[in-house]
């Protein structure tokens, strides 16, 4: 039987996640995963400036050392202290070598550190120095440096030239390749870590929600004695809900049992009356000195009669089994019920039985009689005392119980109104078949009762079947 599902659960780690708790909680988790991805970009560059700027600091103070070593004169550069040109910085190749050129503003080298033959030719760069030193990454070869440029002057202040000092950069850009490599191995993880955590906030963020929809589906006019129990503060919004619902179900609560001991009291206050009006009536038929027309009027009488105390009866029945125990503690045979009492009453009619033995379930038996005879007297009015079939069977711990004949069949857009109180058909009304509209509204109250449920669907090749679904018992 298709079933509508309101919403969807999976198991995850044996928690039960609804379609809203997965919902919000990917939300979150793109959020924190775009907000992770910008810290990793954001810390890298931080990272880098750090680390070059650690680098610009010894070039700068390299390249102090360095220009107060020589001095520019005459279009040459005269060199103050030889020694300083000698250092292992700048004659050996490591991984803290610098990297010396001095050259004029047309390109002509001055001096040149003598581990410059180690490497590829370094680029001559002529940038335009606003402030005393200039930093910025170039190539040489396969070789990335980084290298600061001071203006070179000459006794008059005006630029003739460059000071170049660069030294390896490989380090800072292996380090950031390794820490993009660390990052891009983890993310996986990170996301799924992510994920949990964004889970395990939305289950609990949506926990007082779904206790109140849990309630709420519980909830019918018979059972309005449950209240939201949930811990939360009184001033907040989730507080302010819990209070504002429990006391719209307490005064809920106090309508619906004015309400139904109105209607009690009135039914057996009407039943009174009409019991004594039907017995008068009675009395008054077995007068064999009527005349005809008398008798008819007292015919019409207590048939209207009888038909008020039919209403009255199934009227009093629903609000009986509204307002009895949901969770019925007896347990009955209904293959033998069917046997001893259904086949009895209907022995005179053209009903096949097909219903296997042993099916146990949990009710009020005489109940559920009530409903089976409304389902098959409905199936032999509408169907003109035709062929009625009663299936009964297990399946997947469930009792099946199908009532199906060969009548005039529902409609599929009144099929969901046939269960309300008084509906009865157009097709019924215009074929004039006498009924009260209360039978199928009692057969769905009862089987709900059971926690069942009953749907309609066409026979072919022509009528209706009635098929109740109800847990079944297996008794050992």
């Amino acid at each position: 039987m298709a079933k509508d599902i309101s919403f969807l659960r999976i198991k995850f780690l044996n928690i039960e996640l609804s379609k809203s708790v997965i919902n919000n909680s990917l939300f979150i988790s793109g959020i924190m995963v775009a907000l992770y991805i910008v810290s990793i970009f954001f810390s890298l560059n931080i990272l880098k400036y750090y680390l070059n700027d650690s680098l610009d600091s010894r070039l700068r103070h390299e390249i102090e050392h360095i220009s107060s070593s020589f001095k520019y004169e005459k279009d040459s550069v005269l060199i103050i202290r030889q020694q300083e040109f000698e250092e292992t910085d700048l004659t050996e190749l490591t991984d803290d070598s610098f990297f010396l050129q001095i050259y004029s503003t047309d390109g002509k080298l001055f001096i040149q550190s003598k581990n410059s033959k180690f490497i590829d030719k370094i680029p001559l760069t002529f940038p335009q120095i606003s402030d005393k030193y200039f930093f910025d990454d170039i190539e040489a070869g396969n070789n990335e440096l980084r290298f600061s440029c001071q203006r070179l002057s000459d006794e008059t202040g005006r630029q003739i030239g460059y000071v170049q000092l660069s030294s390896f950069n490989t380090s800072i850009k292996l380090l950031i390749k390794k820490i993009i490599t660390i990052n891009i191995l983890t993310f996986p993880l990170v996301v799924i870590f992510i994920l949990l955590i964004s889970f395990w906030i939305s289950k609990k963020t949506f926990s007082p929600i779904n206790k109140i929809i849990e309630l709420s589906q519980k909830i019918s006019a018979t059972n309005l004695s449950d209240r939201l129990t949930f811990s939360a503060d009184p001033n907040d919004e989730l507080g302010k809900l819990r209070d504002t619902l429990n006391d719209l179900f307490e005064r809920l609560e106090l309508q619906v049992k004015q309400i139904s001991s109105f209607s009690d009291n009135a039914s057996h206050q009407l039943m009174t009356p009409l019991t004594a009006l039907n017995s008068e009536l009675d009395f008054l038929l077995r007068d064999k000195n009527k005349i005809d027309s008398e008798r008819e009027s007292l015919l019409m009488l207590k048939e209207q009669t009888e038909r008020m105390i039919s209403i009255i009866k199934s009227l009093l029945l629903l609000a009986r089994n509204r307002n009895s125990d949901l969770e019925q503690k007896t347990v009955f045979d209904f293959s033998k019920m069917v046997s001893d009492n259904i086949k009895q009453i209907y022995k005179n009619y053209k009903i096949k039985f097909v219903v296997t033995d042993e099916i146990y379930m949990r009710g009020r038996p005489d109940y559920f009689l009530i409903a089976v005879q409304n389902l098959i007297d409905n199936a032999l009015k509408y169907s003109d005392n035709d062929w009625v079939t009663i299936f009964a069977h297990q399946e997947n711990g469930k009792v099946v119980i199908r009532v199906e004949d060969f009548g005039i069949g529902i409609d599929i857009k009144e099929r969901g109104k046939v269960f309300e109180r008084f509906y009865r058909t157009e097709k019924v009304e215009s074929l004039g078949i006498k009924g009260y509209g209360l039978g199928l509204s009692l057969v769905s109250s009862i089987i709900s009762s059971m926690h069942g449920a009953i749907e309609i669907q066409d026979n072919q090749p022509r009528g209706t079947k009635f098929i109740i679904t109800l847990p079944a018992l297996e008794i050992e």
